[in-house]
């Protein structure tokens, strides 16, 4: 297992040494930041190139809750016996490759039973057809997970390559992880493989040294990192670490 302080520290330590600068210090935000994007671009590569990808690398939410949804919200309901049923959260986002969400494995936690997976865009197509119309299936839309089934499984297990290791940690903080909430996020897992941290770093280094020339000089030295979870470090959403990169940007 590769912890995110790990991770952290292994592009700190590659970013310091092809710098000639004596402040070269990021705060986390940033190296992690650059981290999951070298991440991402390194899985999506290896699945691209049909190469297998490293079991570390994926993650599991265990406790995915499911509520009735209005079927008129998807224009889907396949038949007048089944219902639909979507996640109650917005599940962490997935890498994706040329063609699909990575996702290994949805499937009932009660009874274990597996469904097909498919694009929304094909579940559309579904309720006209009388061999297809009755078959459970899962797909995404928005961020949640939709289900047409003939009975009500109340959880899913999803096991896939999600974007932001955080993400996920913070979705089990919500869900089925009472001990995520007194865990600090450098000791959360990175979900990588280690044989390939090095590419990762110097992948995360470019990223980085481009962000470096952007950011204005550092003059004050600010010991403590401003990402934290529960205390400990806050973990900023990748919407927002766009939006703070514009504004060091205005700054500088």
């Amino acid at each position: 297992m590769i912890l995110i302080e790990e991770a952290i520290q292994t592009i700190q330590s590659i970013y310091s040494k092809g710098l000639q600068s004596k402040d070269t210090r990021l705060v986390s935000r940033h190296i992690y930041s650059a981290a999951i994007s070298a991440r991402a671009t390194l899985i999506r590569q290896r699945s691209n190139n049909g190469q297998a990808i490293n079991s570390e690398c994926y993650q599991v939410l265990t406790c995915v809750e499911m509520e009735q949804a209005s079927a008129t919200e998807c224009n889907l309901i396949p038949a007048s016996s089944s219902v639909v049923l979507r996640s109650k959260l917005r599940l962490p986002a997935f890498i994706t490759d040329l063609s699909r969400d990575l996702i290994r494995d949805i499937y009932a936690a009660d009874s274990g039973s597996g469904f097909d997976i498919i694009e929304y865009e094909a579940s559309k197509y579904r309720k006209g057809n009388k061999y297809t119309s009755n078959k459970p299936v899962v797909f995404l839309r928005d961020g949640r997970l939709y289900i047409t089934v003939l009975t009500q499984p109340t959880t899913l297990v999803v096991d896939g390559l999600f974007q932001d290791p955080l993400e996920v940690h913070e979705f089990r903080e919500k869900t089925d992880c009472a001990s995520c909430k007194c865990m600090s996020a450098y000791e959360v897992d990175f979900a990588f493989d280690r044989e390939q941290m090095k590419a990762l770093g110097q992948l995360a280094m470019q990223e980085l040294v481009i962000l470096f020339t952007q950011m204005k000089e550092d003059k004050v030295n600010n010991a403590s990192d401003d990402i934290t979870i529960s205390g400990n470090m806050v973990h900023q959403p990748q919407q927002y670490q766009q939006q703070q990169r514009e504004q060091d940007d205005r700054q500088a």
